[in-house]
C-alpha cells in the first residue's frame, strides 16, 4: 500500500468520526479565542502587556511596536487568521495563516523564556496543526505522489459514527501532560514577568545567592537574557569547583584538620554573620558585583564552606 493511500484512508477513518469533528471545531474556537485580543490590540495602536523593558520579552515587544505600521500588520494577521477560523469554508486558510505566526511565537518563547506562553504556545501549534490535518483533503495534492480519489467522497455529518476514540483521546491527554511537564520543567532558572517572582524561585535552589544575582542582571541591570545566563553558569561552576578543591583537601590529619575546621567556621561565621549591603531595590547586592570590585571575592563560598565544615565536625 503507498503511502498516499495509508494517509487517505486515515483521513477518511478520523473524518467518519463525531467527536474528531467535535475535537476540530473547539480547536477553531479556542485559536481564534488566542488571537482575537492580542491582535485588535494591535490594530488600534495599544499595546497588550505590561512587562517592564528589562524583561528580554518586553525588551522585544516594546521593540516590536516601536516599529509602527508593522506593529499594526502583526495585528491585522492575528484577526485576520482568527476570522477566517470561525467560518468553516476559510478555516483552512485560517489554520494555514495562524501555523507561521504562532510558531514564531511559540520559538521566542523559549529563547527568551518567558514563562507567561511556555505551555500555551506549543499546545497552540499543536492544535494548528491538527487543523490543518483535518483539512488533509484540500490540501494533499501539493505533495508529489498520487492520491486516491477518497477526498472526493468525505463522509456527510448524518452519516457520521458516534463511537468515542478513546486511543486518541488518551493519546491527546498525555500529550498536554508532556508539553506541561516539558515546558515547565525544561529550565532550572527562568527570570519570570518580575523581579519578585524571580527571586521567588531561588529559595528552592542550591545556589540562592548566584539566583539572586541573575534577578538582578535582568530585572535591574537590564542586561541581555545571554549575559545574565552565562555569568550565572560561571558562577555556579566555579562554586562547584571550590567546593570540590575544598573537600579534596579536608582529610589530611586529624590536628590539622580540626585546626582548618576551626579556622574555617570561625572565619565562614564572620562572613555569614556579616550582612550583605542592599541595593537600592532592597535585595542583597550580589557577588557578581563583589568580583568586580574585589571586595569579598570568595565570601559565599567560604560561607558555605564553614556550614559544611561545621555540620561534619558535629557528626
Amino acid at each position: 500500500m503507498s503511502i498516499a493511500s495509508t494517509l487517505d484512508q486515515l483521513h477518511l477513518r478520523v473524518r467518519e468520526n463525531r467527536w474528531h469533528r467535535y475535537f476540530a471545531v473547539f480547536n477553531r474556537i479556542a485559536l481564534a479565542a488566542g488571537f482575537l485580543p492580542s491582535g485588535l490590540q494591535k490594530v488600534i495602536g495599544e499595546r497588550f502587556t505590561v512587562l517592564p523593558v528589562n524583561h528580554p520579552m518586553g525588551h522585544f515587544l516594546d521593540a516590536l511596536y516601536q516599529t509602527g505600521y508593522y506593529y499594526t500588520f502583526i495585528g491585522v494577521m492575528q484577526v485576520t487568521a482568527a476570522v477566517l477560523l470561525l467560518i468553516p469554508r476559510t478555516a483552512t486558510l485560517g489554520a494555514a495563516i495562524y501555523l507561521p505566526i504562532i510558531l514564531n511565537i511559540c520559538i521566542l518563547t523559549f529563547a527568551v523564556r518567558f514563562d507567561g506562553s511556555l505551555v500555551t504556545s506549543p499546545l497552540m501549534v499543536l492544535a494548528c496543526l491538527y487543523l490543518l490535518c483535518w483539512d488533509y483533503h484540500k490540501w494533499q495534492s501539493m505533495f508529489p505522489f498520487s492520491h486516491s480519489p477518497a477526498h472526493k467522497a468525505m463522509p456527510r455529518r448524518k452519516d457520521l459514527s458516534n463511537r468515542f476514540p478513546t486511543m486518541f483521546f488518551a493519546g491527546m491527554v498525555a500529550t498536554v501532560l508532556m508539553v506541561v511537564l516539558v515546558s515547565t520543567q525544561a529550565y532550572d532558572i527562568v527570570p519570570h514577568n518580575t523581579i519578585s517572582d524571580c527571586r521567588e524561585q531561588c529559595r528552592s535552589t542550591d545556589n540562592p545567592d548566584d539566583c539572586y544575582a541573575f534577578c538582578d542582571c535582568v530585572h535591574i541591570d537590564g542586561q541581555p537574557l545571554g549575559k545574565c545566563l552565562n555569568e550565572y553558569n560561571e558562577t555556579v561552576e566555579d562554586t562547584v569547583q571550590t567546593d570540590q578543591s575544598i573537600a579534596s583537601r579536608t582529610p589530611s590529619s586529624n590536628r590539622s584538620t580540626a585546626g582548618s575546621e576551626s579556622a574555617s567556621t570561625n572565619t565562614g561565621s564572620r562572613v555569614c554573620n556579616t550582612p550583605r549591603p542592599v541595593s537600592r531595590h532592597g535585595a542583597a547586592s550580589s557577588t557578581r558585583n563583589d568580583r568586580r570590585t574585589g571586595e569579598v571575592p570568595d565570601a559565599r563560598w567560604l560561607c558555605q564552606a564553614s556550614r559544611r565544615t561545621a555540620q561534619s565536625t558535629r557528626v
